[in-house]
């Protein structure tokens, strides 16, 4: 099974949709939290959607917030 081939347009916009999606994530400073704690600060939706987010961010260019 080939893996998708990413560009950095679509992290971008997949970055911008999740960040429409779930505001709080754009700006939430998660340092010295664990991932439970994040979970509970932002709630398990947004918990997920901001990890997706970091991901998205370490994989390609910058994705400004």
């Amino acid at each position: 099974m080939m893996e998708p081939n990413f560009t950095a347009r679509t992290d971008c916009r997949a970055a911008r949709i999740l960040m429409e999606a779930f505001p709080a994530i754009a700006t939430f400073d998660a340092v010295g939290l664990t991932a439970e704690q994040i979970h509970y600060y932002l709630g398990e939706s947004a918990g997920v959607a901001y990890f997706q987010l970091q991901a998205l961010r370490n994989a390609g260019p910058a994705i400004a917030a």
